[in-house]
């Protein structure tokens, strides 16, 4: 039986896989992965960051394919500023590519979203250049039928790396933001792996019911939704939820450890990826784009997949499951009291085993992880918080948990039955139904149904445990474990991909709770050789860890990252190189000696807290200095206002400016915008400074007002993409084992200089 449910968990995993690619011959109705990999080897050739010359190059190509289509599309060309983040702030010249594919008799346009900027470390094929080919092919697909009633709008956003400031601009700004009906946003924190449907706007009941007819190969799930809503991430979607606009957010997060590197290109995407992205948006503007839209509100769904099947439900349904799975609760202790086979002492010491078990669990995960870590000083493996054979301590975590679980039960087995403690462990799984069921009821179902049909197999042993073996008795207890496999053994997975190894201790309390609502079908653990298993899975999980600190090397297709940057201060005429690693290696060594100090860069980051090995460099005369040009000057009552001209010399990609830290900004406007709402401080702040990328060639406008009539001292920094050529040209090549770090300001160039007016 043991085996039977091992299987079912390895099938339950292997139906997220994605469907197979399609060619560039399968029928033009269809979308294709091999034809929208064409568009992606165009669009994700270098890494095109904003600001950058290949930024500009990949929307001239996006301009030009989606003319070739049949549309006229447009440049929407803007200002944004990031309200969210504090000083210094963030702000940067957008440039959105939309257009519009036009339909028969519109109630409103259904926006299809993607993201066409990537960061300064990778070429972005995944993130999210895959989506961006995506969405040209399913648009090239969608031509080919007839046509839809609804409009659809092509949005590929620009910034949304420094912010999602292409969606802010869309909505704040663009005439066409107040026709949207619907929203499918595609992005990416991978390159392989399903691509789920995690997150909805609210009151998603009637869009979960739309999604479920139209979607082929549904993976999502309402946990996702609910812990997704609690945590800090945001994606270009977050934007338009704010706007209260509907619609649904899709993702895929395997290979996560090439997320924001050079890793993330064209060669490493998974094809299958990009096929179940373009699966999704044609059949979803398909069956969207004939409906009547905004689909109205209604309460919100529990909704997961099984398979290829989307079981969903209201919210208040969860309410409805966990009664029935209480009232059968009650009868099922009965039962197993009548039939001599529950015990009060028994049931409270499975309570305290689980319980020990989980908190254990949780503990080991996080210490061995940390111990994983400290044996390896070179930080080799924490690159994103994971590793590259991520999947060999994936098995070792997963086996621990399973031997620790083993052990707990057999040292509680001592003094109690199998049934007893698996009731008691119940007891916990009934608590965690009610309090999801109360609070986070999109995750009610992940307690609610393997603790329901637990509690039939359960019945079943009390049952009939003194009769004699049968198969159909073998039959039914697996198979009222099965539910429990197929919802857990899946969301185990994607959490664990989600989360990386630096959380472990989460993955490992989910696999013990997992197993504790299975304790009733593993009769194993009662018989003469109970401790072999534990023993067997505590050896295994330990092969597992040395196999993956062994094979955790770096090489050329597992490269080791690695961070250089150069700083000129025109002031003192003095530069430097600078790198935020641990110590040189064979090609930063070639600028930085093993003597090498470490400091912060109070020349380029004023603010700047972090220390960085710094070496001396030879200073590159042509490299011209950030200019400041005073366009007005006025003190009224005590409060000064600067406006002021900032530009880049060499036409440098970022340009900041900061305030020597005694000066009290009350308000600041660039380009004519504020950089906060005015209400949102009184006091006004100190430290203050403004990034501004993608500026234009003639520079931005600044104004500033100041609670001071003395001189105030500013330090204005540009930035460029890329390392001084002339210096660079003299070093040898990086290595194929070693990549650009993700690191910000990596691989830049940086010129400060200081004024005082």
């Amino acid at each position: 039986m043991l085996v039977i449910l091992v299987c079912i968990a390895i099938v339950s995993i292997q139906q997220l896989n994605p469907p197979a690619a399609l060619g560039s011959n399968s029928p033009l109705n269809e979308f294709s992965a091999g034809r929208a990999m064409k568009h992606l080897t165009s669009i994700a050739r270098t890494p095109h960051p904003i600001g950058a010359l290949e930024h500009e190059n990949v929307r001239r190509y996006l301009v030009q394919e989606l003319s070739a289509l049949g549309l006229d599309p447009e440049i929407q060309e803007t200002t944004v500023i990031n309200p969210n983040w504090v000083s210094p702030y963030s702000a940067a010249t957008v440039h959105n590519v939309v257009a519009i594919h036009k339909g028969t008799e519109n109630s409103q346009a259904i926006l299809l979203v993607g993201h066409y900027d990537s960061v300064p470390a990778g070429p972005g094929a995944a993130d999210n250049g895959a989506a961006v080919a995506t969405m040209l092919e399913t648009l090239r697909a969608l031509k080919t039928s007839e046509p839809l009633k609804n409009d659809v709008i092509l949005l590929l956003t620009d910034a949304e790396e420094l912010g999602l400031l292409g969606a802010r601009a869309f909505v704040a700004q663009h005439r066409w933001a107040k026709n949207v009906g619907a929203v499918f946003n595609f992005d990416a924190r991978g390159n392989s792996g399903p691509v789920i449907m995690f997150e909805t706007s609210k009151q998603n009941g009637g869009l979960i019911r739309e999604f479920a007819r139209s979607a082929p190969y549904p993976v999502a799930t309402s946990f996702s939704y609910d812990i997704y809503r609690i945590l800090p991430n945001n994606t270009d979607f977050t934007i338009f939820q704010q706007a209260n606009l509907s619609g649904l957010n899709f993702a895929n997060i395997n290979g996560f450890i090439n997320y924001h590197t050079q890793l993330d290109s064209v060669e490493n995407v998974d094809t299958r990826t990009v096929q179940h992205q373009g699966a999704y948006a044609l059949a979803l503007l398909r069956h969207f784009g004939n409906l009547r839209l905004p689909i109205p509100p209604e309460t919100n769904a529990v909704y997961f997949t099984i398979g290829p099947i989307l079981i969903h439900y209201p919210n208040s349904w969860s309410i409805i499951w966990a009664l029935v799975t209480a009232l059968l609760f009650v009868p099922v202790v009965i039962a197993g009291f009548r039939f001599g086979r529950l015990q009060i002492s028994g049931i409270l010491r499975g309570f305290l085993m689980l319980l020990l078990t989980t908190i254990t669990a949780g503990i080991a995960g996080t210490l061995l992880w940390w111990l994983i870590r400290g044996i390896h000083t070179d930080e080799r493996l924490a690159n994103q918080g994971n590793t590259y054979n991520s999947y060999l301590y994936m098995i070792g975590f997963v086996l621990l948990s399973v031997a620790l679980t083993l052990m707990f039960c057999n040292r509680f087995l001592r003094r109690t039955n199998v049934e007893s403690l698996a009731a008691g462990g119940l007891c916990w799984w009934f608590i965690l139904m009610i309090l999801t069921t109360l609070l986070l009821p999109g995750s009610s179902y992940l307690f609610t149904w393997p603790l329901l049909f637990s509690l039939i197999a359960l019945g079943i042993v009390f049952i009939f445990k003194d009769q004699p073996s049968v198969l159909w008795k073998a039959f039914a207890v697996t198979a009222f474990a099965t539910p429990a496999i197929l919802i857990f053994a899946p969301m185990i997975y994607l959490v664990f991909t989600a989360l990386a190894l630096w959380l472990a201790g989460i993955i490992m309390v989910l696999v013990t709770l997992s197993i504790g609502v299975l304790l009733a079908q593993l009769q194993i653990i009662a018989t003469p050789r109970k401790m072999l298993l534990s023993r067997i899975a505590l050896m295994s999980s330990l092969g597992f860890f040395v196999a993956g600190i062994i094979s955790s090397g770096f090489g050329v297709s597992h490269p080791q990252s690695n961070s250089l940057l150069y700083g000129l201060d025109a002031d003192s005429g003095q530069a430097f190189w600078a790198s935020g690693d641990r110590t040189p290696d064979e090609w930063t060594g070639q600028v930085i000696s093993a003597t090498a100090g470490r400091a912060t860069l109070a020349e380029v980051f004023p603010f700047g807290t972090r220390k960085f090995l710094k070496e001396q460099a030879p200073p590159i005369a042509a490299l011209n200095a950030p200019q400041v040009k005073v366009l007005s000057d006025s003190i009224n009552g005590g409060l000064r206002t600067l406006r002021l001209h900032v530009t880049s010399s060499r036409q440098a990609s970022q340009l900041s400016v900061y305030l020597e830290p005694e000066v009290e900004v009350l308000a600041a406007t660039v380009g004519g915008q504020p950089l906060k709402n005015p209400d949102a401080s009184i006091k006004g702040e100190k430290e203050w400074g403004l990034s501004y990328t993608g500026a234009p060639r003639d520079g931005i406008e600044l104004t500033i007002d100041v609670n001071t009539t003395k001189p105030i001292k500013f330090r204005v920094v540009d930035r460029s993409y890329g390392l001084p050529e002339t210096l660079v040209s003299s070093l040898k090549p990086r290595p194929d084992y070693l990549m650009p770090s993700i690191m910000p300001n990596n691989g830049t160039t940086l010129v400060s200089k200081s004024f005082v007016f």
